[in-house]
């Protein structure tokens, strides 16, 4: 029995054409993946978890994060918080993670490798909207996808043992660039459970989204979706969680300004033209309440940040979007400004800052 013509058309099938742009995809994410991860080589690796007192910079987490998977709710009561434990603090509602891996049955190696599948979907997503939807050629997607992998968004998570900042900065790139309000509104559900800076700087990111997308920007749904992170930390409060309290009078006892300025620098170095690119162009486009939105909140999450939190570096990982909409925005222009300069924060010093504490971030080739 011959199979009609309608039927045939109706099989789904891979053109060539389709192949092409996924084995593009794929070439392209691979090769930025390799150079981000030859330009900042990881100096330690997740075994070292297994050492009494981790001390380093990088591993400083480990012990607080297994404390954590092993239970997730109630890890740190009647230690960290009435001990001093500041990492321990820091990580007191950071629970998706955990609780995901607890739900998993993830061993201790494979959580502690957790932050690198947050990497590949921050690089991935980056590549995907670069190429997708800004329409950048692979080159200039390339050229951009190492920009962002070089920046504290992506490095931070190789660099150090258990730091998730990949993770929520793919998610909050999801957030402005999807196209679909269902799945920015989901990722307002999981961001802020990852670290509480999704929450300061969304209002920022749902004004670049109405500006990407008009007026099917979903921002009511976003902001909703926050409801369920903020109630609970609400009811946590009023029922004697001391970990603001704690935070509040951790972070009065030293204020760090001088290191404000290269700490925020170091975070994405050449990589803040683009950011300044795309301020400018959401300032110009958006409506004056728009406007006053976008430079308040931005001014309120540096000032806000900068105060509870020492860590300067990390702090900037919220801009990351910025370099997206940035190359958007310059379109042809981009044909040259983007290898330039990736090519400048391949080569210029990167370090990473916490207080006064300064960590020199380097290649595998300079050691």
């Amino acid at each position: 029995m011959e199979r009609s013509p309608a039927s045939t058309e109706s099989t789904p099938t891979v053109t060539p054409k389709r192949w092409a742009s996924l084995n593009a995809y794929a070439i392209t994410l691979l090769v930025v993946a390799l150079i981000s991860f030859i330009r900042i080589t990881p100096k330690v690796w997740p075994w070292t978890w297994q050492s009494k007192v981790p001390v380093a910079f990088e591993v400083i987490r480990v012990r607080p994060l297994l404390r954590q998977l092993a239970d997730p709710i109630h890890w740190d009561v009647g230690e960290s918080l009435t001990g001093g434990g500041v990492i321990d603090n820091a990580m007191r509602w950071r629970l998706l993670a955990p609780t995901v891996g607890r739900m998993l049955h993830l061993t201790p190696l494979a959580y502690l490798f957790l932050p690198w599948g947050g990497w590949l979907l921050l690089l991935g997503v980056t590549v995907y909207f670069s190429r997708y939807q800004l329409k950048l050629t692979c080159f200039q997607t390339g050229c951009l996808g190492v920009l962002v992998g070089t920046s504290v968004a992506a490095w931070l998570s190789m660099w150090t043992i258990g730091t998730f900042y990949a993770w929520w900065c793919g998610l909050l790139i999801v957030t402005i660039f999807t196209d679909s309000p269902a799945i920015a509104i989901g990722c307002c559900l999981l961001g802020p459970w990852i670290d509480e800076r999704f929450v300061f700087i969304l209002p920022v990111a749902l004004v670049v989204r109405h500006h990407l997308k008009g007026i099917h920007a979903a921002w009511p749904g976003c902001l909703a979706a926050l409801a369920p992170y903020l109630l609970i930390r609400l009811a946590a409060l009023l029922n004697g969680d001391p970990s603001i309290g704690y935070q509040l009078t951790m972070q009065s006892a030293a204020f760090y300004g001088r290191a404000l300025l290269p700490g925020w620098w170091h975070g994405f170095r050449a990589g803040w033209l683009l950011i300044a690119v795309a301020l400018v162009a959401v300032s110009k486009n958006a409506s004056p309440t728009g406007r006053w939105v976008l430079w308040v909140m931005l001014a309120g999450y540096v000032i806000v940040i900068s105060f509870l939190s020492w860590d300067a570096t990390q702090n900037t990982a919220a801009f990351a979007p910025l370099l997206l909409v940035g190359a958007g925005c310059l379109g042809a222009g981009s044909r040259w400004t983007l290898p330039v300069l990736t090519a400048l924060n391949l080569v210029l010093p990167l370090a990473y800052w916490s207080g006064d504490l300064r960590v020199p971030i380097t290649s595998f080739l300079c050691r």
